[in-house]
């Protein structure tokens, strides 16, 4: 993982250090990994016409 703060409009270096360190505080604390779909699972089931096989449902995902 990799976090970047950007402060802008502050009036001395060590305030400006203050608040990106706050920033990165805040990224890294709330920072979780997680897997939307699980491998192999269906997305999306649909219905039609599927070109050259023979079943009428394709999963898509």
């Amino acid at each position: 993982m990799r976090l970047i703060a950007v402060v802008l409009g502050t009036k001395t270096d060590r305030i400006r250090f203050n608040e990106s360190e706050k920033l990165l505080t805040w990224g890294f604390r709330f920072y979780e990994t997680v897997t939307p779909i699980k491998p192999d699972a269906t997305f999306i089931t649909q219905r039609g016409v599927v070109w050259r096989q023979q079943r009428s449902e394709a999963r898509r995902g």
